[in-house]
């Protein structure tokens, strides 16, 4: 089974769960993501999307 590579994204400014994005190419400067885990929504902006680390 291949692995995949780190996936990008950012992490819950509620709950700290990381936030998986799988495309960031064309994000806005600012966007808006409803947190998963505990259903947050908030404003995140490119700075902040970072590896979050792959998956074995």
């Amino acid at each position: 089974m291949p692995m995949s590579g780190p996936t990008n994204g950012v992490v819950c400014k509620r709950c700290k769960q990381p936030i998986k994005l799988d495309h960031t190419d064309r994000l806005a400067e600012e966007f808006s993501l409803a947190c998963p885990h505990c259903g947050h929504r908030t404003f995140y902006r490119d700075k902040e999307i970072k590896p979050l680390g792959g998956e074995k």
